[in-house]
Order: structure tokens, then sequence, then C-alpha cells
């Protein structure tokens, strides 16, 4: 298995990880628990390959990484993704099965970083947000599905971050994170 800390785990090593791991994460959030695997899960190259970011690092210069905890007004989030200085995305993660709790935190750091993008997971369940806060629109992955299909996911991905879409969003009804909705039809 890849460190734990700082680098990046194939999807063989998530896979075991999971399978072993999984019903630990219905008891524990924190240190060893479901966020732990949320940022493995982060680091592989085949999903999201981000970076852990430094508390260091000037937010101008934050780029395709993540921190943990990141203060905000209106509450803390377990961890902030920066596709650059200017498209952040906050991230909510719960217990497994518990999911469904986590909403109301994410819809609020959303409000209180004025994004329309949010992940809420609770290791097996991913809700990628987008959109109006209030609508509560999202596009859910299963682990599982990002396993079976990475290349698929890995799209998914792309698209979501793409700051061109990420603007657009702010603009137009039906471009930009909008047309996301096609990824709910399999």
């Amino acid at each position: 298995m890849a460190s734990r800390n700082n680098s990046q785990s194939s999807l063989a090593e998530l896979k075991e990880l999971w399978k072993k791991e999984h019903e630990h994460y219905r008891r524990s959030e924190v240190g060893s628990g479901v966020q732990s695997f949320v940022w493995d899960v982060f680091q592989s190259p085949d999903l999201f390959n981000l970076k852990r970011g430094l508390k260091s690092t000037e937010d101008h210069s934050r780029k395709g990484g993540f921190m943990l905890e990141e203060r905000i007004k209106g509450g803390q989030g377990d961890a902030v993704i920066f596709r650059d200085s200017e498209v952040v995305i906050p991230v909510e993660v719960e217990k497994l099965d518990k999911a469904q709790a986590g909403e109301w935190q994410i819809l609020k750091y959303r409000t209180a970083f004025d994004k329309k993008y949010g992940i809420l997971t609770d290791g097996s369940e991913w809700r990628f947000y987008y959109g109006e806060v209030e609508d509560k629109k999202h596009i859910k992955f299963t682990i599982e599905e990002m396993f079976a299909e990475p290349e698929r996911f890995r799209t998914f991905w792309d698209e979501y971050v793409k700051p061109k879409n990420y603007y657009l969003s702010f603009f137009e009804e039906q471009i930009g994170q909008q047309k996301m909705e096609i990824f709910d039809q399999r």
C-alpha cells in the first residue's frame, strides 16, 4: 500500500483498502477513518489526480490540489479543492452510509464560499453538486462505479472542473454545469 500521507495509491490498492476497511468507515470519520480513504482517492492519478496542498502556499498559487479542514465563514469544511485560485470546491466527508446527514453542511459551505460546486461523500457515495445552492442539484457516483470505470469518471471530473464551465454556470441556465445532467443517465 502506498504511504497514507503524501503518495499516490493505485486503483488496485484503493480497491483493496476499501474492501478491508469499509466496515470500519461506518464507525470512524476522522483519523484513519473514511476521511483518510477520501484523501487517498483524491490523490489517485486514475481518479482525481490532486496533490495535497500546504497552508504556506499563497492563494493565487493554489492549483490542482486540496487542503484539509479549511476554515470558512459559517463553518469548517473537511477539505477544499482548488482547481485554481478562483475555482474552489468545498468538500464534506461523513461516515459510511451517512452521506445524507452532511447535505446541510455542504450546502452551507457552498453558500459561505459563494460557490456553485461542492462534493459530499461517505466514501461509497460521491455527490458532485452544481448550480444554484437552493436547487440541490448533484450528480452521484459510487466508489464501485469509479473503480469499475475510471476513464468514465475521469472524463466527468475533467469536465466538472473545467474553468470555462464553472464561469459559464454563473450566467447561463443551460450551459456549464447544467449539461452535467447527462451523466445521471446511464
